[in-house]
């Protein structure tokens, strides 16, 4: 019984995006896969792989029909001209399937530490398993995500635009949502369903995550750090939207980068932390050189604010502790809440190196570094060493080669970038947030988050990359 609501979700979803791709709804796919890429912790399908639980999440079936939609809408010759102006990049997708699979070969016996979806985080001899298969099915999937997203963007208008933020954050509001009711059932000495939200085999015990003694928010993620990942990007995107905008909007963003803080803090997640801070130093920054002086003025007051944030968290909590409900058990969890999330905070950002999450992590990635050492710098396969970061991931599975495939794309996209121009003001703003949104997935990512299927990474940078190819009229030199 506890597993029939999340089938009955699944039931749903493969329904709605059929309907969608036999009337040939497009881009309601696309919107509607957006939305679907927050809820990383439930499964449409379980099934068991190699001994381990897998499921198949809710996005992957609809932006499957999103990729079948476009591929039976679009000629061939719009894939022919997107693989041309990015063909680094496919370069790099070749070069890595190629290597994940003669690696374990080439380098068999090599010290290795969690291979995807394979274990805890054990150093044992390198060697060909399942994940190196699963690595690359999810690297194909998502490059086929990608460029249909690149080739279906020739059609956006200002009105698909808008619906694309329109889904962006209202995804975010459901994710804030189901975070604060998990911390309220917390405080509350009630059971959290976690198989309402949580149906994949093997990773319903990460909801139950604490750090001196307080719950941290995980949503519909499989963990903490997967939120905190996605809570990055829309940090940075939406600091610049809110910097950027007056009036209504300025209202509107003011309070998504409120609730995104708060949301932040609740995760406890150093890597949170972290990027929150690069964030804020980062725009105080480029205000300062770059910006007026409102906008420097109200980066500043901002910052302030989100630090407010904290202690406005804290002290609501604490306050429950002089109501008629302090007999209550919700006030004897908010006090332990309240005397807990100062220390927890602490814990996580300023005593995070005597931790020994912070030993296994560098551990892992001093490992990473040897390995690809020893590989003479060539790599051992993306499916064969899990890291704890996602650049000493990428290092050690892709080599030196993956590396300069990549450096050379993003190359390429700044040269596009910086030759053209912007259709409209719109689509100029839609370019820029997603490019924060991507920096921010990415920063995060590279502290603690080394895996490739997030969906909400390669939406950021597929919607980014879309709105610089979608740049006209070069610019006269």
């Amino acid at each position: 019984m506890e597993f029939f609501v999340p089938y009955l979700f699944g039931i749903f979803i493969w329904g709605a995006s059929a309907l969608m791709l036999v009337f040939r709804k497009t881009q309601w796919l696309l919107i509607f896969s957006i939305v679907l890429a927050t809820s990383q912790s439930s499964s449409v399908l379980n099934f068991s792989f190699a001994d381990k639980g897998h499921g198949i999440e809710p996005a992957l079936i609809s932006f499957f029909c999103f990729m079948v939609s476009v591929f039976f809408e679009k000629d061939r010759n719009s894939y022919v001209q997107t693989v041309k102006k990015i063909w680094p990049f496919y370069i790099f997708l070749i070069w890595a399937l190629i290597l994940n699979f003669l690696g374990p070969f080439l380098f068999k016996g090599l010290t290795v530490a969690n291979p995807w979806f394979e274990g805890p985080g054990i150093f044992e001899p390198l060697r060909w398993t399942y994940a190196n298969l699963t690595y690359s099915i999810y690297l194909l999937f998502y490059f086929a995500v990608f460029t249909s997203i690149l080739v279906d963007a020739n059609l956006f208008n200002h009105v698909k635009v808008r619906q694309i933020f329109i889904a962006i954050f209202f995804a975010f509001i459901l994710v804030f949502i189901i975070s604060a009711a998990q911390v309220y059932l917390y405080l509350s000495n009630r059971m959290w369903p976690v198989f309402l939200l949580n149906n994949r085999l093997g990773v319903a015990q990460l909801y139950d995550q604490q750090v001196a003694g307080m719950v941290r928010a995980s949503s519909t993620f499989i963990e903490p750090s997967q939120l905190a990942l996605y809570l990055s990007g829309l940090f940075f995107g939406t600091l610049f939207l809110l910097i950027k905008s007056r009036n209504l909007f300025f209202i509107g963003f003011l309070v998504l980068m409120l609730l995104i803080s708060s949301n932040f803090f609740l995760t406890l997640s150093s890597t949170a932390y972290l990027v929150m801070l690069i964030g804020c130093i980062g725009a105080l920054i480029i205000s300062f050189f770059y910006g007026k002086k409102y906008e420097l003025l109200k980066c500043f007051l901002l910052i302030v604010l989100i630090i407010g944030v904290f202690f406005i968290q804290s002290g609501i909590l604490h306050a429950v502790l002089h109501t008629d409900i302090s007999k209550g058990v919700l006030s004897h969890a908010a006090t332990a809440y309240s005397q807990n999330i100062s220390q927890g905070f602490q814990d996580q950002f300023f005593h995070k190196m005597g931790t020994d999450s912070f030993h296994d992590r560098s551990m892992t990635d001093l490992q990473a570094l040897k390995t690809f050492c020893s590989s003479y710098f060539m790599g051992v396969g993306g499916g064969s060493f899990r890291a704890s970061s996602f650049f000493a991931s990428f290092l050690v599975g892709n080599g030196l080669i993956g590396l300069i495939l990549i450096f050379w794309f993003f190359i390429k996209i700044f040269r596009l970038n910086k030759n053209t121009k912007d259709r409209s003001e719109l689509f100029k703003t839609a370019r820029i947030f997603f490019g924060l949104c991507f920096l921010g997935d990415i920063l995060a990512a590279s502290i603690s988050v080394a895996d490739i299927n997030i969906a909400s990474l390669w939406i950021n940078l597929a919607l980014w990359v879309s709105f610089i190819l979608l740049k006209e009229e070069k610019i006269k030199t």
